[in-house]
């Protein structure tokens, strides 16, 4: 669990492969009153699973309580979002923001979902017929840009741009 934490200033965090966030890769915990306080110019950069505060948020009891990020992310293939690239079945957002812009640079032209995996707080979810993911007074300010490797860009995005499309793991 992490609680009562801010990151502030130059944050550049950058891999190539998955789960990796500006606090930690992945969760299965508690991440409560985070904030990522970042300087201009400031990053999150990655290939998949990359999110703003958290790359991958595990199943069961993982929750986000007033968790707020104004950093950049940018992604190459899918899962990319401001809070955290993948929420899994039972995973709760409250009281929840981000003001950073997330991008996706590099989606598959040969998969109708995985470019739209891009969300101002999750960039995926999935949920199974049992568990939800939840999401409670939260709110993205920041810009959504998706573009396929044939060069096509997203118009619309899912749930107005706060959450990616989503798959059902049943």
């Amino acid at each position: 669990s992490f609680e009562n934490i801010t990151l502030k200033g130059g944050i550049y965090v950058e891999g190539t492969g998955q789960d990796l966030g500006a606090l930690t890769g992945y969760t299965y915990g508690k991440i409560t009153d985070v904030t990522v306080d970042a300087d201009y110019g400031s990053y999150v950069k990655g290939a998949s699973y990359f999110g703003g505060v958290v790359g991958y948020a595990g199943e069961g009891s993982t929750v986000f309580t007033r968790v707020k990020s104004n950093i950049n992310v940018f992604g190459k293939t899918y899962m990319v979002g401001g809070i955290v690239g993948l929420a899994q079945y039972g995973v709760t957002f409250t009281d929840c923001e981000c003001s950073g812009d997330v991008s996706l640079l590099e989606g598959d032209p040969a998969s109708a979902n995985r470019w739209m995996r891009i969300g101002g707080i999750a960039g995926s979810w999935m949920e199974n017929n049992t568990y939800a993911v939840t999401l409670t007074n939260c709110s993205y300010t920041g810009k959504l840009f998706s573009q396929k490797t044939d060069g096509t860009v997203a118009t619309k995005f899912d749930y107005d741009g706060l959450v990616g499309r989503g798959y059902n793991a049943d």
